[in-house]
């Protein structure tokens, strides 16, 4: 859980209030092979009323995100990853909604 305070770039407001609150869960299936799951969901709370699109109003926003992802170590200074992320805004105004997927595979080599 968080909360917290922001610096606003939305018109002329200067912060927004975030609460957030996720869950994370790691299993590892053995020395080598890691999956883990993910999820959370946020508000955003604008103090002050502004108009978009003709409507004025406070802006509230709404973001739900998850995902997975699966990592091997090929030894210990190498290994590869696979990851999903979702996130979905939900704004009072709905010319900020937005939907993501997004597919990411890493590889790794350090020394």
């Amino acid at each position: 859980m968080k909360r917290a305070i922001y610096e606003s770039t939305f018109q002329n407001l200067n912060y927004y209030n975030v609460n957030y609150v996720g869950l994370d869960y790691r299993h590892y299936f053995n020395k080598k092979l890691l999956a883990s799951a993910f999820g959370y969901y946020q508000i955003n709370l604008y103090p002050s009323s502004a108009t978009v699109g003709g409507v004025n109003d406070k802006r509230y926003d709404q973001f739900f995100g998850g995902g997975a992802e699966i990592r091997y170590d090929i030894r210990k200074w190498i290994s590869v990853k696979a990851r999903y992320d979702y996130k979905q805004r939900k704004s009072r105004f709905g010319t900020f909604n937005y939907i993501d997927n997004l597919v990411t595979l890493t590889g790794t080599i350090g020394f």
